[in-house]
């Protein structure tokens, strides 16, 4: 039967993994964002040649990006 400090130690893993697992996730939706932003201002600035296409893809690339980032700094907050 494992002692009361191993559990402990085990946890503490966990608790950092998870902490890290939540900053990664805040990094890629901060980059999603980034993403999703150069590509609506190029988009205006390219209106003749792009489309419909590359509004979408923007706005879907801000979208996601928007919601890893607010998760994953209420799941941060929680801990």
């Amino acid at each position: 039967m494992p002692a009361g400090g191993e559990h402990t130690d085990q946890r503490q893993p966990n608790h950092e993994q998870k902490r890290e697992r939540l900053n990664a996730m805040r990094v890629a939706g901060g980059l999603l964002v980034g993403v999703g932003l150069l590509l609506y201002f190029f988009h205006i600035a390219e209106a003749r040649t792009g489309g419909a296409t590359m509004g979408m893809l923007a706005g879907a690339f801000a979208v996601v990006g928007s919601v890893l980032l607010f998760v994953g700094w209420r799941k941060l907050r929680a801990l």
